[in-house]
């Protein structure tokens, strides 16, 4: 019998399914090795999926751009360390050990000691993946060099292996000849250009770390001749107390009741309650920014004065906005849950409309609540929003429901029919790997945007298991296929499954809610060069996310 032929994209999607079963295995199972069995799995099934974001993971030359996303969302240090520990809140933060939260993922983490890094996980599932598929990636980077510097089988190194080691382990303070010295002895050493070590060793510099490019480099190859030559081996354990409250909820039903518990304090708890799931700035800025800064609104007018907000030099106008704005009805709740995801309670009954951008309906008898929740991650997305929806058991012992009248979300995706900045509006999310499909109205239109220079999509989102292991041929068949998928993301079919449930199903919330979303595209990873590795936003964002948020403000009010 014939073998049955794959499509590339068949082929991928089931590397894709290899690699989360594989993770669902080890975590069960308590820990695993990654040069063990188990660990070759994943390795092998990443090196056939070859992720885009992942660049040129499966050639002989090291891939930098992918590493500096990666090691940007591990904690520092992590490079040096053979025992990597995921573990649930389990005290250390009343410990003596520093917290290290990494540069672009919000997570804490706890040098145990030189060999040992543990890494709290509190956003469920989607946040172990995220984690293991990073460090897959890293395994196999860092036995690229081993193999590039290694000579011979009795453990000896390259010349240019043995200088680099000097410079780090003595942290030797390098002028500018040195330092290109240096980057022709990395050149060889990671089959990468001059050019291209020039422009690495910028992008990885940091203020207190500027030699962080041939650190990170020589530990990552430190460590993988050890394994090669020592067999000190890493090792990657799941802590009995996390894998005990994955998918228990246990985080987001703290965090869901201490909100509650505020709106309550507050008298807020019977008031109409609409939700936007969103980063913590546009709202309060988009409401509070032209009235506080009256001065800098003239100089600077409509978007402009959110783009001048946004810069660096800015922090003591946005500390003025926020002391402001706790004074004329914002309430900041900060996470103590392990959530990571902070909220705002907005009373626009104390807010003047007079002096805002925006008009309040006058039918409305109630003023309205808005909450703003920071963006969940992946799964996390269904734990807090099923939980922030449930209704409220009060002193009385009964159950109070919330009178929500919308929930929207405004979210950050990866567009596949246009660029960076775009805006995509979702009629339905799809989620990868099965056929659930969660078709929706959307409040928000094509229309709604008209008065806008932006490149606006209306189609079919789908929810991916992670961001980090989509590949051109998977993402080529979701937008040639009748699915019409404009663009990609890992949250909204888990609110929507969760809205769903409460909405249709449970009766927690009102079965009419409103739902709201649009997504602003953070890059097009069908395009050389426009993944996610290749760099942020920057200001083109600001004009996507304040133009979303100021539609969803429009239709609240």
């Amino acid at each position: 019998m014939n073998g049955i032929k794959r499509t590339k994209s068949q082929a991928s999607t089931n590397a894709i399914e290899r690699i989360y079963i594989t993770m669902r295995h080890l975590f069960n199972r308590g820990f695993y090795k990654p040069l063990g069995i188990s660990g070759n799995t994943l390795q092998d099934a990443l090196l056939t999926l070859r992720p885009e974001i992942y660049g040129s993971i499966a050639e002989n030359k090291t891939e930098l751009e992918g590493l500096l996303y990666v090691i940007d969302r591990l904690p520092d240090g992590i490079e040096e360390c053979r025992f990597i520990n995921l573990t649930a809140e389990e005290g250390f933060s009343n410990s003596h050990f520093k917290i290290i939260i990494p540069a672009k993922r919000r997570r804490n983490c706890y040098r145990i000691d030189k060999d040992q890094m543990n890494i709290e996980i509190t956003r469920g599932r989607s946040d172990v993946y995220d984690i293991l598929t990073h460090l897959t990636f890293m395994f196999i980077e860092s036995h690229k060099i081993a193999k590039k510097v290694l000579i011979n089988e009795e453990g000896d190194t390259s010349r240019e292996w043995k200088i680099l080691e000097g410079i780090v382990l003595k942290n030797k303070k390098l002028d500018k000849n040195e330092r290109e010295v240096v980057f022709t002895y990395l050149s060889t050493i990671l089959g990468r250009s001059f050019e291209e070590i020039q422009a690495a060793d910028s992008n990885f510099a940091t203020s207190t770390q500027p030699n962080r490019l041939f650190n990170i480099i020589f530990w990552m190859g430190k460590l993988a001749l050890n394994e090669l030559l020592e067999d000190k081996k890493h090792k990657i354990t799941f802590s009995p107390i996390l894998k005990e409250s994955i998918g228990h909820h246990v985080y987001g039903e703290i965090w869901a009741k201490n909100i509650k518990g505020i709106l309550q304090e507050k008298g807020l708890l019977n008031r109409p309650i609409h939700i936007i799931s969103a980063n913590m700035h546009s709202v309060m800025n988009s409401i509070y920014a032209p009235v506080l800064l009256a001065k800098e609104n003239k100089a600077h007018v409509g978007m402009a004065l959110f783009e001048h907000l946004s810069k660096t030099e800015n922090n003591d106008l946005r500390r003025i906005v926020k002391k402001g704005a706790s004074k004329k009805g914002l309430t900041f709740i900060k996470d103590t849950s392990g959530t990571n995801i902070d909220v705002q309670i907005i009373d626009t009954d104390k807010i003047d409309f007079n002096k805002t951008t925006y008009k309040l309906n006058h039918i409305i008898a109630e003023k309205p609540v808005i909450l703003v929740m920071d963006y969940a991650f992946g799964e996390q997305a269904y734990e807090t929003m099923d939980e922030l929806l449930k209704p409220f058991r009060v002193v009385d012992k009964k159950d109070r429901h919330l009178n929500i009248i919308s929930i929207s979300i405004m979210g950050k995706a990866g567009i596949l029919d246009g660029g960076k900045g775009d805006i995509m509006i979702p009629d339905a999310h799809i989620f990868e790997g099965t056929a659930d499909n969660y078709p929706f109205k959307n409040e928000l239109s094509v229309d709604d945007f008209d008065d806008s220079d932006l490149g606006i999509f209306k189609g079919t989102m789908v929810t991916v298991l992670g961001t980090s292991l989509q590949n051109r041929d998977i993402l080529e068949f979701f937008y040639n296929s009748t699915w019409h998928v404009i663009g990609l993301e890992m949250e909204g079919a888990h609110y929507q499954k969760a809205i769903q449930a409460a909405s249709k199903i449970r009766g927690n919330i009102n079965r009419d809610v409103k739902v709201r979303y649009a997504y602003y595209a953070s890059d097009n990873p069908l395009e050389t060069g426009g993944t996610l590795a290749s760099g942020g936003l920057g200001t083109s964002g600001v004009e996507s996310t304040y133009t979303i948020t100021q539609k969803i403000l429009e239709q609240i009010f």
